[in-house]
């Protein structure tokens, strides 16, 4: 590792020498009191990947919809003079799973199982991979990166109003737990905004991990604590499993468009191939004819999509158990066989849509959402940049709190098809490329991005929402790029998405208003729908050859904020 950080050193001084790095202090997450202890690391001169431990492990205690210790994510890596890098700290399904544990006797999905229960959740990633984030580029002590976390779990902090109603939005999942609502439900009720809440349990496991390092909760008592409380809950996680488990740096999915380099994820995120797919059959159109969020370019994207999204549900899974075709998804001849497929003016009905390389019999499903998941971006002033999406799955995960750690558990295992056909939480349909296995990694749908242009970091995006990161991260994209919007009008503008099945359009309230608009889909043959909300977008986007620009989505709750 030292050799790795002293390789990393000389990279950035010889960028410094070159002349090629100018950035302003930039940190944009979905929670204020976390983008605050970001900066301050920044401002006290930390790197930008110091500040994204920080943020990750602050985030676990202010934003417990989705800030974690106890789920994963994956990241994207960059420094000036080198490409990006990926890493994949997405959590496992435990060494007991079995491909029928969330079915009933009648073989059909138990979703009290696979959303609520302890069986639900997978391996933790977080501590790991913030561990390698820091072990290989950071410049701060590992204790000194989480005291900004544990100071606000043991003297507590305000509940914004964002964060009181996402509590009492879900109120009954966490009263299914008692631990969830003696925390979380004082007296049974949701509290008010300007309530102070503490996790004294919360801040002794940040303190055991700072003084014991990443080995304390993977192969320490404070792992021993946390598979004891799993277990009490009926879980079967084991300390096997946490001792077992590796955040893996992977080649990240490259795809040009125009003069922009765009990194992504590879699998087990489907975020990267989707995207590179979206783009490459885009691009053989004529795009900059089409007015932004016209009808034409609505239809031609959700066509796109369509297809895009029965390649995804048919052929991909976790890379070390699956043989994956990826690589034949990205091939210049077959997004020109796809895109030949498309009617620039009458609709495809889903239903004749299949994976290109073989078909997958789904039926027609209703699609469904859940606020979780959470971005982050970070960047300092010597050009570093990390763009982070992390995630528990369901809003507050199972709703399951382990008394003894503080620590809620994700339920991600609904992420795998409990049974191939059958629609998860976000309605996507996957195949056997994706059923449970122990040891494996669920897909997913988390795109953190990187993009540069003329080997400079043009733009960082990230999002979470589920099945629509994808598209909420391409629309981002698309906005600043296609349209020329600053990094806040581009996070603003109004989304639409459609994923295959169900066959529906899916508009923002803006969109859907419109009802010029909407006819004209019709027409088409497409079908609509409101969503009130699409992502909960954060960008930083670099504008021409001036300074970026940072924005976090007016949707949620973040802040951008920049020095």
């Amino acid at each position: 590792m030292t050799f790795m950080k002293r390789a990393v050193g000389l990279v950035v001084f010889i960028a410094l020498l070159a002349g090629a790095i100018r950035a302003e202090k930039m940190v944009v997450a979905a929670e204020p009191l976390a983008a605050e202890a970001g900066l301050q690391v920044l401002r006290d001169g930390g790197n930008a990947f110091d500040a994204a431990v920080a943020v990750g492990f602050v985030l676990a205690v202010t934003y417990p919809t989705a800030g974690n210790i106890s789920g994963g994510g994956f990241a994207l890596v960059y420094r000036p003079g080198s490409e990006p890098v990926a890493l994949d700290f997405r959590e496992m399904a435990p060494l007991r799973a079995t491909a029928d544990m969330f079915l009933d006797p009648q073989g059909e999905v138990d979703n009290d199982k696979a959303l609520y229960s302890a069986l639900s959740a997978g391996v933790p990633g977080t501590v790991r991979g913030l561990a390698e984030i820091h072990e290989i580029y950071g410049s701060w002590s590992w204790a000194r990166l989480i005291q900004p976390a544990y100071d606000l779990a043991a003297q507590g902090y305000v509940l914004s109003e964002c964060l009181a109603g996402r509590i009492a939005g879900v109120r009954d999942k966490l009263a299914r737990d008692p631990d969830s609502a003696a925390l979380f439900l004082p007296e049974g009720n949701p509290p008010p905004a300007g309530h102070r809440l503490v996790q004294p349990n919360l801040a002794r496991t940040l303190r055991r991990l700072a003084e014991g390092g990443p080995a304390a909760f993977h192969e320490g008592e404070l792992g021993a604590d946390f598979i004891a409380g799993i277990q009490a809950k009926g879980g079967i996680m084991s300390r096997e499993d946490l001792a077992g488990y590796r955040a893996v740096w992977r080649t990240p999915v490259r795809c040009e468009y125009g003069p922009d380099t765009l990194y992504n994820m590879p699998p087990p995120s489907a975020g990267g191939i989707s995207l590179a797919q979206i783009l490459g059959m885009f691009a053989r159109f004529r795009p900059d004819d089409l007015a932004h969020n016209s009808v034409g370019y609505i239809h031609l994207l959700a066509e796109i999509e369509k297809r895009v999204y029965a390649d995804r549900n048919t052929y991909l899974g976790d890379p070390e158990q699956v043989p994956l075709r990826w690589t034949k998804l990205l091939e210049p001849a077959y997004l020109r066989r796809r895109a030949a497929e498309i009617d620039g003016q009458q609709a495809t009905p889903s239903g004749q849509v299949k994976g290109g390389y073989g078909e997958l019999d789904t039926g027609g499903l209703r699609l469904q959402e859940s606020a979780e998941t959470t971005s982050y971006l970070v960047l300092d002033d010597a050009g570093n940049c990390v763009s982070v999406t992390y995630t528990l799955n369901g809003s507050f995960g199972s709703g399951i709190l382990l008394p003894q750690t503080g620590l809620l558990l994700n339920n991600e295992m609904d992420d795998f098809a409990a049974k191939p056909g059958t629609p998860n939480l976000y309605g996507l349909v996957q195949g056997p490329a994706n059923a449970v296995a122990p040891g494996k990694r669920m897909l997913s749908s988390i795109t953190p991005t990187i993009v540069l242009r003329d080997g400079r970091l043009r733009m960082a995006l990230g999002s979470p929402g589920g099945s629509r990161i994808i598209t909420t991260v391409l629309q981002m994209y698309l906005n600043a790029t296609l349209f020329g919007m600053d990094a806040p009008a581009a996070v603003a503008a109004p989304r639409f998405h459609h994923q295959w099945l169900p066959d529906e359009i899916n508009l923002e309230p803006a969109l859907f208003a419109d009802e010029a608009l909407k006819k004209a889909l019709l027409d088409r043959g497409q079908h609509v729908s409101q969503r009130e909300r699409m992502g909960d977008g954060v960008m930083i986007v670099r504008q021409g050859e001036g300074a970026y620009s940072a924005s976090a989505d007016p949707r949620g709750c973040g802040t951008a904020r920049v020095e």
